[in-house]
């Protein structure tokens, strides 16, 4: 049973103030309206990037990864001892798809911020992510280093599930599962994990009510047609079951 788990959930860590959200009301009058288009490019233009950094970031929210990459790179020039843009620079690279290089970019983040939880948790989903025995090992170890420096990290539990589950070691990603749970018992991601390990096990109203969670939880999330099947099918074989 395939598990929901994408990069899209590595941690960005932005050194850049958040800019402020315009709205605009409909019921302006034209003038208004006008003003407010005005006060807004005023905004822009005073926030406008004016670093590398926090051009690399704006591409990276913009989806462009390749120029975010070109941007942190330029940033690292002028200072190589900063762990967050290494990092930075890592989980831009991994969404492009260039893990290699994204790891190499998280060891060197590490190396210069030993105890930087997400770190240590997006180098543990990259290389989940990749996926062979050697990679898992690394993945499983990763988190578990972040999870001595901060135990209660709840996505570093609900990695670590992940990774024991592509090892076959069920008892103990259903354990990790359980904590990431307890410490954030509304992650739907976890519970629609937990769900999709017990399906597999054959433990079908197990699975059934996590993925009841999940949907409850998140009633909008994208995975919800295929939640909604999963829990269809759960009810279907527990229904079998009994008859």
């Amino acid at each position: 049973m395939k598990r929901t788990y994408t990069l899209a959930g590595l941690l960005f860590l932005s050194a850049c103030a958040k800019r402020e959200a315009l709205v605009e009301d409909r019921h302006h009058s034209q003038n208004s309206e006008r003003a407010s288009r005005a006060s807004a490019q005023a905004v822009d233009a005073i926030k406008k990037p004016s670093s590398p950094e926090e051009w690399g970031e704006t591409f990276f929210k913009k989806g462009d990864y390749q120029r975010a990459i070109a941007y942190l790179s330029q940033a690292i020039k002028k200072n190589p001892s900063s762990a967050t843009l290494w990092r930075n620079l890592g989980s831009a690279y991994a969404l492009a798809q260039d893990y290699n290089n994204s790891i190499l970019c998280y060891e060197r983040a590490l190396k210069r911020n030993p105890h930087d939880i997400k770190t240590h948790y997006n180098l543990s989903l990259v290389h989940n992510f990749k996926g062979s025995p050697e990679d898992l090992k690394l993945a499983e170890d990763s988190a578990k280093q972040g999870l001595e420096d901060d135990p209660n990290h709840a996505p570093l539990h609900s990695s670590l599930g992940n990774i024991y589950a592509d090892e076959s070691k069920d008892e103990q990603a259903l354990k990790e599962y359980e904590k990431a749970i307890e410490l954030n018992p509304k992650d739907p991601i976890t519970r629609f994990n937990k769900g999709a390990l017990h399906f597999q096990r054959h433990e079908i109203k197990e699975a059934e009510a996590e993925y009841f969670e999940a949907l409850k939880i998140d009633p909008t999330t994208q995975k919800r047609p295929r939640i909604w099947r999963l829990f269809i099918s759960c009810r279907t074989a527990w229904m079998r079951r009994k008859s």
